[in-house]
């Protein structure tokens, strides 16, 4: 499936901002602290079955005071990727009174009123937000992912592939070694 374009919101938005410049950062800068550097794979292999990244103007400004640093010594390095990713960016502008008339706006806010408005199968949310994540499912059940469920699929799988990988070389590694030694061409043959 290839959407024609994701909508990010302002968490997972600033996941991908970190993550560009430095997975290190993933898990030490304060408002990632919940997440791993997997979690920035996870994001990218979900934005490769997308067209084109998309979000509102109110999540790039939550985005925007997200990663503000005042008390940092010279420019901002979070900021200067958000500059390079809003470039990149379908910016959509969801008129403020259209946003609060969105059912939900008093427990949701602007922002994720907005994306919540924009939603469809094809333009999907991604969002680690679960109260967004759940309301946009009740109006389709395909315009919103949950990005922590993505994530502990991609952990599961990949701990499966690992260990199965990690299987497969042992097996292959005592077939070499028995074969390489001589003993047991028919053992070979057996397995």
């Amino acid at each position: 499936m290839r959407w024609r374009q994701c909508l990010l919101d302002a968490n997972v938005l600033v996941l991908y901002v970190a993550g560009r410049i430095d997975k290190e950062l993933i898990g030490s800068h304060r408002r990632l602290r919940e997440y791993i550097e997997d979690d920035f794979d996870v994001l990218m292999l979900v934005l490769k079955q997308s067209r084109k990244i998309a979000t509102t103007v109110n999540v790039l400004t939550e985005v925007s005071n997200l990663l503000e640093d005042r008390a940092a010594a010279g420019p901002n390095r979070l900021l200067a990727e958000l500059h390079r990713v809003v470039l990149e960016t379908r910016e959509i502008v969801v008129a403020s009174t259209d946003a609060c008339e969105v059912d939900g706006f008093t427990r949701i806010g602007l922002s994720d009123a907005g994306l919540l408005s924009l939603a469809a199968s094809e333009s999907p949310i991604i969002t680690a937000d679960r109260e967004l994540y759940e309301r946009a499912c009740r109006n389709n059940p395909d315009s919103a992912f949950n990005f922590w469920h993505l994530s502990n699929q991609y952990q599961v799988y990949r701990r499966i592939f690992l260990n199965r990988q990690s299987e497969m070389n042992a097996q292959l590694h005592l077939r070499m070694s028995h074969i390489q030694t001589g003993v047991g061409s028919r053992w070979y043959r057996q397995h």
